[in-house]
Protein backbone atom coordinates (compact mmCIF):
# COMPACT_ATOMS: atom_id res chain seq x y z
CA UNK A 1 0.00 0.00 0.00
CA UNK A 2 1.41 3.27 -0.90
CA UNK A 3 -0.33 5.44 1.97
CA UNK A 4 -2.22 8.99 0.93
CA UNK A 5 -0.54 11.41 -0.93
CA UNK A 6 0.57 14.59 1.06
CA UNK A 7 2.44 16.56 -1.90
CA UNK A 8 4.43 16.46 -4.80
CA UNK A 9 7.97 17.55 -5.59
CA UNK A 10 8.39 18.15 -9.89
CA UNK A 11 11.21 16.60 -11.50
CA UNK A 12 13.14 18.26 -14.82
CA UNK A 13 10.24 20.17 -14.97
CA UNK A 14 7.76 17.44 -15.92
CA UNK A 15 7.81 14.57 -13.98
CA UNK A 16 5.96 15.10 -10.66
CA UNK A 17 6.67 12.22 -7.59
CA UNK A 18 3.78 12.27 -5.20
CA UNK A 19 4.68 11.87 -1.42
CA UNK A 20 2.96 10.17 1.02
CA UNK A 21 2.56 9.18 4.74
CA UNK A 22 3.84 5.93 4.09
CA UNK A 23 7.47 7.28 3.65
CA UNK A 24 7.58 6.23 -0.62
CA UNK A 25 7.19 8.21 -3.40
CA UNK A 26 5.12 7.32 -6.00
CA UNK A 27 8.21 5.77 -8.35
CA UNK A 28 8.49 3.16 -4.66
CA UNK A 29 11.76 5.07 -3.54
CA UNK A 30 12.15 6.61 0.00
CA UNK A 31 11.31 10.71 0.33
CA UNK A 32 12.95 12.95 1.81
CA UNK A 33 15.58 15.59 0.70
CA UNK A 34 18.88 13.28 0.35
CA UNK A 35 16.29 10.05 -1.35
CA UNK A 36 16.56 12.43 -4.65
CA UNK A 37 19.90 12.13 -6.23
CA UNK A 38 20.99 14.98 -8.94
CA UNK A 39 23.02 13.85 -11.84
CA UNK A 40 25.46 16.01 -13.62
CA UNK A 41 22.64 16.21 -16.79
CA UNK A 42 20.50 17.84 -14.43
CA UNK A 43 22.46 20.43 -13.04
CA UNK A 44 23.48 21.22 -17.15
CA UNK A 45 20.47 21.76 -17.88
CA UNK A 46 19.75 24.07 -15.17
CA UNK A 47 22.53 26.44 -16.53
CA UNK A 48 21.86 25.53 -20.18
CA UNK A 49 19.23 28.85 -19.56
CA UNK A 50 21.85 31.05 -19.40
CA UNK A 51 24.16 29.60 -22.06
CA UNK A 52 21.01 30.49 -24.39
CA UNK A 53 21.38 33.97 -23.06
CA UNK A 54 25.05 34.34 -24.34
CA UNK A 55 25.82 34.17 -20.68
CA UNK A 56 30.15 32.63 -21.97
CA UNK A 57 31.67 32.49 -18.04
CA UNK A 58 30.06 31.19 -15.19
CA UNK A 59 31.72 34.53 -13.39
CA UNK A 60 29.26 36.91 -15.17
CA UNK A 61 26.07 35.12 -13.25
CA UNK A 62 24.15 36.98 -11.61
CA UNK A 63 24.00 35.71 -7.63
CA UNK A 64 20.82 37.56 -6.84
CA UNK A 65 19.09 36.01 -9.68
CA UNK A 66 16.81 33.03 -8.47
CA UNK A 67 17.14 31.54 -12.04
CA UNK A 68 20.95 31.63 -10.54
CA UNK A 69 20.51 30.43 -7.07
CA UNK A 70 18.33 27.37 -8.14
CA UNK A 71 21.31 26.44 -10.32
CA UNK A 72 23.88 26.70 -7.83
CA UNK A 73 21.86 25.03 -5.28
CA UNK A 74 21.45 22.11 -7.60
CA UNK A 75 25.20 22.59 -7.95
CA UNK A 76 25.86 22.62 -4.90
CA UNK A 77 24.05 19.42 -3.99
CA UNK A 78 25.64 17.08 -7.09
CA UNK A 79 28.74 18.12 -5.62
CA UNK A 80 27.95 17.43 -2.17
CA UNK A 81 26.71 13.89 -3.22
CA UNK A 82 30.15 12.95 -5.20
CA UNK A 83 32.16 14.14 -2.67
CA UNK A 84 30.17 12.00 -0.21
CA UNK A 85 30.30 8.98 -2.90
CA UNK A 86 34.56 9.51 -3.26
CA UNK A 87 34.69 9.36 0.70
CA UNK A 88 38.17 8.71 1.37
CA UNK A 89 39.05 6.64 -1.33
CA UNK A 90 41.71 8.91 -3.43
CA UNK A 91 40.95 8.09 -6.82
CA UNK A 92 37.66 8.46 -6.32
CA UNK A 93 38.22 12.18 -5.34
CA UNK A 94 40.32 12.09 -7.93
CA UNK A 95 37.74 11.11 -10.69
CA UNK A 96 35.68 12.90 -9.32
CA UNK A 97 37.45 16.36 -9.04
CA UNK A 98 37.73 16.09 -13.03
CA UNK A 99 34.05 15.99 -13.20
CA UNK A 100 33.62 19.19 -10.62
CA UNK A 101 36.90 21.06 -12.28
CA UNK A 102 35.19 20.48 -16.07
CA UNK A 103 31.96 20.85 -15.29
CA UNK A 104 31.14 24.54 -16.12
CA UNK A 105 33.11 23.76 -19.54
CA UNK A 106 30.77 20.63 -19.81
CA UNK A 107 27.97 22.57 -19.33
CA UNK A 108 29.01 25.04 -22.07
CA UNK A 109 30.37 28.08 -21.03
CA UNK A 110 32.75 28.70 -23.35
CA UNK A 111 35.00 32.55 -22.00
CA UNK A 112 38.23 31.78 -23.55
CA UNK A 113 39.73 33.63 -20.04
CA UNK A 114 37.14 31.44 -18.00
CA UNK A 115 38.40 28.35 -20.36
CA UNK A 116 42.32 29.38 -19.36
CA UNK A 117 41.52 29.15 -16.19
CA UNK A 118 40.16 25.62 -16.42
CA UNK A 119 42.93 24.36 -18.17
CA UNK A 120 45.01 25.80 -15.35
CA UNK A 121 42.92 23.95 -12.48
CA UNK A 122 42.92 20.58 -14.58
CA UNK A 123 46.56 20.41 -14.93
CA UNK A 124 46.74 20.74 -11.22
CA UNK A 125 44.20 18.68 -10.08
CA UNK A 126 45.85 15.84 -12.60
CA UNK A 127 49.03 16.14 -10.44
CA UNK A 128 47.45 14.45 -7.42
CA UNK A 129 46.46 11.43 -9.33
CA UNK A 130 49.36 8.40 -8.57
CA UNK A 131 52.08 8.30 -11.66
CA UNK A 132 52.01 4.57 -11.37
CA UNK A 133 52.29 2.75 -14.90
CA UNK A 134 51.32 -0.62 -13.82
CA UNK A 135 48.16 1.07 -12.32
CA UNK A 136 45.91 0.73 -15.32
CA UNK A 137 43.19 2.56 -13.16
CA UNK A 138 45.57 5.60 -12.72
CA UNK A 139 46.70 5.54 -16.16
CA UNK A 140 42.78 5.85 -17.57
CA UNK A 141 42.56 8.96 -15.21
CA UNK A 142 45.43 10.35 -16.66
CA UNK A 143 44.55 10.01 -19.46
CA UNK A 144 40.90 10.87 -19.30
CA UNK A 145 42.87 14.23 -17.76
CA UNK A 146 45.08 15.07 -20.87
CA UNK A 147 42.33 14.38 -22.97
CA UNK A 148 40.21 17.07 -21.33
CA UNK A 149 42.65 19.56 -21.50
CA UNK A 150 42.91 19.00 -25.03
CA UNK A 151 39.38 19.25 -25.55
CA UNK A 152 39.29 22.88 -23.98
CA UNK A 153 42.35 23.92 -25.64
CA UNK A 154 40.87 22.54 -28.92
CA UNK A 155 37.72 25.03 -27.92
CA UNK A 156 40.10 27.64 -27.20
CA UNK A 157 41.41 27.70 -30.08
CA UNK A 158 38.74 27.69 -32.01
CA UNK A 159 37.31 30.89 -30.20
CA UNK A 160 41.29 32.47 -31.23
CA UNK A 161 40.07 31.90 -34.71
CA UNK A 162 36.62 33.69 -34.36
Amino acid sequence: MKGEVIGSIPINGSIIINLNIMGMNSMGGPTGPESLEVTKEQVIEAYQKFIDRGVTSPDDLDPADPEVQKANDLFYKWVEQGDTKAGNDHMAKCEFELEKTAFYFDAGFRDPDYLDEVVGWLLQSSTDVEKNPDDPKASSLRNRYAAKMREVHTVLGESAES
